[in-house]
């Protein structure tokens, strides 16, 4: 792996990172992200791809906010009648 050889290699952090969004392991694909534009924060590219890492992370963070919400208030489940 590139990163065994070099552990400054910002094209195999950012290409990971690509692989663990695709892969909805958010937090990983967000700490790759973050290593490869400290590495290269001139590069736009991986600048675009930590805003989508963090976009996709405020989907599923509100998302699981959603579905606790309805554990919690009983909405989505069927009603019993008697």
């Amino acid at each position: 792996m590139a990163l065994e050889i070099d552990e400054n290699a910002v094209k195999a952090y950012y290409q990971r990172s690509i692989a663990y969004l695709k892969t909805n392991l958010l937090e990983e694909a967000r700490d790759d992200a973050k290593k490869a534009n400290e590495l290269d924060p001139a590069n736009t590219v991986i600048r675009d791809h930590c805003q989508t890492v963090k976009n996709e992370m405020m989907k599923a963070s509100k998302k699981q906010a959603e579905v606790y919400a309805k554990m919690f208030t009983g909405k989505g489940q069927e009603q019993d009648q008697d």
